[in-house]
């Protein structure tokens, strides 16, 4: 997000703040996903301005009405014995896939480390219940064993501890004993940001919705896939958010608060991330979704990563005999999974399940991907703009939301083939695309949304 015009040092203490995934490849689709977060919420995504890399304001909305979150139509009940599962509520602003704290300000932003401690000595800080003291900065603290080449933040979390008055204590394991709000310790960072440099101390807040979507367990737990070793694979965050966007722009589009798709596809699945990113999406809602690859190895590897975190709800569907371009979809009435995985080239149409007819022409449909770009999968953009072209042709009324490679991008918005509704930045080769087919060109969106133009997030 760009951040010039916005001043750090202009916000209010009792503005919220969110801090984000700071990656430049990223930035795009988090800004994205949060405004689309407080859009499909009724809120108004302009009071949401960068004032960091990675840093947000929500200037004049105050904590009491932010704490205010969650319960709305969209939310799923508790999903009960599946471990890799949430409640995800589309109309909560706090499920957001790429935001890592809320914070409130303790003081006012500080230009230099000097300062801050100068600041929060003033300040008279105190916790009787106690406080944790974290470090969010550009650059990862040195191990003590190294000073003096320890970076000078190391040493601020010392000074501004014996500036706060309370005890110290460590919340890091997060194993102790249950006890009431009033008694927990407070949970203090100290945010080292870049454009602009300035040092903040703020504490940590939870809105009301945050229990029932925890992203970082579907992050960590991912990662222990039995096959990670992808190079092209898409990081679990960037997946949750390009599935959380998708979900809400579809539901947006459908006109409904609990419009969820009738089928998601993931057409070019990889090692399965953004499957599974949708999964931990659904909860305990059940509608099928459909994955598959150019590659029958890395489609089986998907079935097996799925079905580790999803026992009982994979299967790998068996192409049967017949024309390449016209294989069925086999309906087996004994089987009762959910997620369906197949080899299958994303430049030919996909095989739909037969309980998915209605959705011939992509009607209530959700597609999801990460196409082929960049790293090992350089040169490969003649396929990405196969299966766009594919997709737009053959489902004209899905809801697409797609990586695809920047050239592939500029080539869309030229031709005026798709009916484009976002686009953002991924790196300097690849784009997010959201978007439906020509079909729909000349529908207007409902007033609650608007396009968002290439690089104006």
């Amino acid at each position: 997000a760009d951040c010039q015009g916005h001043d750090l040092d202009a916000v209010e203490l009792s503005d919220p703040l969110f801090l984000a995934c700071a990656s430049d490849r990223w930035a795009g689709l988090v800004a994205l996903e949060l405004r689309e977060a407080w859009r499909f919420a009724g809120r108004d995504p302009n009071t949401l301005r960068p004032v960091a890399q990675g840093l947000f304001r929500a200037r004049g909305l105050g904590f009491a009405a932010d704490e205010a979150v969650g319960g709305g139509a969209g939310v799923l009940p508790t999903a009960g014995a599946s471990g890799l599962s949430s409640d995800f509520d589309l109309s909560c602003p706090a499920h957001v896939a790429g935001v890592r704290r809320r914070l409130r300000l303790l003081c006012p932003p500080q230009k230099s480390a000097a300062e801050l401690e100068r600041a929060v000595a003033s300040a008279g800080l105190s916790f009787p219940s106690g406080f944790s003291l974290e470090l969010e900065g550009p650059c990862p603290t040195r191990p003590e064993t190294t000073a003096p080449y320890v970076t000078s933040s190391a040493y601020l979390l010392a000074a501004l501890a014996r500036a706060i008055s309370g005890p110290i204590v460590d919340v890091a394991g997060g194993d102790g004993p249950r006890m009431l709000p009033e008694q927990q310790p407070t949970r203090l960072v100290v945010v080292e940001t870049v454009a602009p440099s300035r040092f903040l101390l703020a504490e940590q807040r939870h809105a009301s919705g945050n229990h029932r979507f925890l992203p970082e367990r579907f992050f960590d737990a991912w990662r222990g896939r039995p096959f990670p070793d992808y190079s092209a694979a898409l990081e679990p965050m960037a997946a949750l958010a390009l599935v959380a966007v998708g979900l809400r722009v579809h539901s947006s589009l459908q006109a409904a608060k609990s419009g969820w798709p009738k089928l998601i596809l993931d057409p070019c699945c990889g090692t399965g991330t953004v499957s599974a990113a949708v999964r931990y999406c659904m909860g305990p809602l059940r509608f099928p979704v459909c994955a598959g690859d150019v590659s029958e190895r890395m489609a089986r590897r998907t079935a097996a990563n799925l079905d580790k975190f999803f026992a009982g709800d994979v299967l790998f569907e068996e192409a049967s005999a017949g024309a390449e371009g016209d294989v069925p979809m086999v309906p087996d009435p004994t089987q009762c999974q959910h997620i369906r995985v197949r080899h299958w080239d994303a430049t030919k149409r996909w095989p739909l399940p037969s309980s998915c007819a209605e959705a011939a022409e992509g009607a209530g449909m959700l597609v999801a991907g990460n196409l082929p770009w960049g790293g090992s999968l350089a040169g490969k953009e003649e396929d990405a703009a196969g299966i766009v072209r594919c997709l737009a042709r053959e489902f004209p009324q899905a809801t697409l939301c797609l990586i695809v490679p920047e050239i592939v991008r500029q080539d869309c918005v030229d031709s005026g083939s798709l009916w484009i509704l976002h686009q953002a930045p991924v790196a300097k080769k690849a784009a997010l695309l959201v978007c439906r087919g020509n079909a729909l060109a000349e529908t207007s969106p409902p007033a609650m949304w608007a396009p968002t133009p290439h690089r104006a997030l």
